[in-house]
């Protein structure tokens, strides 16, 4: 659960302060490898963790007038992510090769953001750079071969940083244009079981990443958007090898187009039709991703 607390104001600056705390158990799990090692097979996989993880923000707020909004923001906080039962117990499957490690740890980080906003009747936007220091970090190692199997390990350091930026531009009523990209310079700082990762980008996280679209969201009535999604190729092994596209495994050059359309009636009903990849593209995200699709869908909002 978190709690969070705002301080008063004082002029122009105001504060938060955060605390979160996560319980984690795993209990009476076992596990046979029977493809990649028969012989491996263990009972009763058990164990817990127990967190604590506060964030502390500083807001500056410089203007603030009916025509504009000029917000300065800073945070730093601690997090982390838990090693799934996937991330520990993944087979050997498809003639791709895995190693087990049931002695996986979860990850710690250290997270620091700094960034502004600004609004006005004419544009919204918000440019953020962050930094994540990772400790024990979660990373996928080899290259799926039976001399060099895939295995998830906690390397030694890694470090994520780079920018997010957003806009909104208003351009009739509900009519709106967005768009937003983010830069993802990660890099393993230390690994002592793979020394020859380190400066390497890791691995199935692209460095850039692009969305843009156009949407009509009125309160009631007919609502719809048209969005698109961008990231170029990718690695998906720690030593950052050539990329080989159309092939399983890899991490090629992704664009996906998407519409949705619907109706929100004044009794807050709602139906909507989503249309997902109308383009078809049959890229590459390790696995072959699903053509083009749509889904059908009734809400209601209290």
């Amino acid at each position: 659960d978190s709690l969070w607390v705002d301080s008063p104001k004082f002029g122009a600056f105001g504060t938060s302060i955060g605390l979160r705390y996560d319980y984690w158990r795993n209990f009476n799990g076992y596990y046979d490898n029977l493809l990649s090692n028969p012989q491996e097979h263990k009972q009763n996989q058990s164990n817990s963790v127990s967190i604590l993880s506060p964030k502390f923000a500083v807001i500056y707020t410089p203007l603030d007038t009916q025509e504009h909004t000029l917000r300065l923001k800073a945070s730093v906080g601690r997090g982390f992510r838990m090693a799934t039962l996937r991330n520990k117990y993944q087979f050997t499957h498809a003639q791709t090769y895995w190693e087990v490690n049931e002695n996986l740890k979860e990850e710690h980080a250290i997270n620091t953001e700094v960034g502004v906003e600004y609004d006005n009747n004419a544009l919204r936007t918000s440019l953020y750079f962050y930094n994540l220091e990772m400790f024990d970090m979660i990373y996928r190692s080899g290259s799926g071969a039976q001399a060099d199997p895939y295995k998830f390990i906690n390397a030694g350091r890694g470090r994520i940083n780079g920018i997010e930026f957003d806009i909104n531009i208003p351009i009739w009523h509900a009519l709106e244009i967005q768009a937003n990209y983010t830069l993802s310079n990660a890099k393993v700082l230390k690994n002592t079981a793979r020394p020859n990762s380190v400066g390497k980008q890791f691995v199935g996280l692209p460095l850039h990443t692009l969305n843009a679209g156009v949407n009509y969201l009125p309160q009631y009535g007919v609502f719809a958007s048209v969005w698109a999604h961008y990231t170029p190729a990718f690695y998906n092994d720690d030593s950052n090898s050539p990329i080989i596209p159309n092939v399983y495994g890899s991490y090629d050059s992704q664009f996906a187009l998407n519409a949705k359309v619907g109706y929100t009636f004044k009794n807050n009903l709602q139906l909507c039709a989503q249309f997902l990849n109308i383009t078809n593209n049959r890229y590459y995200d390790f696995y072959r991703v699903a053509g083009a699709s749509y889904y059908l869908q009734i809400a209601y909002k209290l």
